[in-house]
């Protein structure tokens, strides 16, 4: 009689589950569980918005990806890891058993409870994002009124998201950027004298830094900052800040006081040893 092999559940096909899993022998029953059909190349998202690249050179099959591992992908949205009774449960009302369980879920947008950044911006997560993003520039750029536009955070992404507008659209004599920080300088996690150097590129096109500001309001034509002063705006990319998703605290994976899951040096979560919390969703 074969031994029946150990069962292992990644929650998430992003980079952090789709590595976990292409490490993963055969002699583990491995199932990948995520709600889309395609892993995406984030890092290259931001190339959507110039038309550089299209969606189908930044998304794979995570079923393929999957199978060539010589694992089982269940394409559904997980809605909790039950520790109890070592079950992740689907948004189908699938249960599926686990000797161990991996989540690598990442983290959503963070809007910080601004009024109207929901419903007034356009997200700069993934692919969709960055196509929707594109076609409204190209919208705004057939119209003969002004591109005027202000992108909320001067991070990575807010930074690559206004290097492709100014690369497509940077000498339209219609376009104005505006890019909101809260930081004190332009990407604060990096090093001091890039702050200076994206400054300097940018000094031939119409684009304004404002930094140290925050933002108060976001409405459908403006962006309000707390200090009164009110940005036009008819086309607002929100690349700030990463949240938590709600499935870590549905999962007792984070508890109160705590923002991303506990986890030791091994990855595994601090409430539960069978459950490892690997990527953006763990807390180091």
């Amino acid at each position: 009689m074969s031994k029946q092999r150990k069962r292992i559940v990644i929650v998430g096909g992003n980079f952090a589950g789709l590595a976990a899993a292409s490490k993963l022998s055969t002699d583990y029953a491995v199932t990948v569980v995520d709600a889309g059909k395609h892993f995406e190349w984030i890092p290259n998202i931001h190339e959507l918005v110039s038309g550089v690249k299209t969606s189908k050179d930044l998304r794979l099959d995570r079923a393929r990806i999957v199978a060539r591992a010589g694992h089982r992908f269940v394409q559904d949205r997980v809605v909790q890891v039950d520790t109890d009774r070592d079950m992740v449960v689907t948004d189908s009302g699938r249960e599926l058993g686990f000797d161990a369980c991996i989540v690598a879920i990442g983290g959503i947008a963070n809007t910080f409870g601004i009024r109207g950044a929901v419903a007034n911006t356009q997200p700069f997560r993934g692919v969709a994002d960055s196509e929707a993003i594109g076609r409204e520039l190209l919208a705004l750029e057939r119209d003969s009124k002004a591109m005027r536009l202000v992108i909320v955070g001067a991070g990575i992404s807010g930074i690559e998201a206004l290097g492709e507008v100014l690369r497509r659209y940077g000498d339209n004599p219609r376009l104005s950027v505006d890019v909101v920080e809260a930081g004190a300088r332009l990407l604060p996690a990096f090093p001091t004298k890039l702050d200076a150097d994206i400054r300097k590129l940018c000094e031939p096109y119409p684009v304004v830094f404002h930094t140290g500001a925050r933002i108060a309001r976001v409405a459908p034509k403006s962006v309000l900052l707390d200090n009164g002063r009110r940005i036009p705006s008819v086309l607002t990319l929100w690349t700030a800040g990463l949240a938590p998703p709600a499935l870590l605290r549905a999962s007792g994976l984070a508890r109160d006081g705590e923002t991303w899951a506990p986890v030791s040096r091994t990855l595994q979560s601090a409430y539960c040893d069978r459950v490892f919390v690997a990527g953006d969703a763990a807390a180091l």
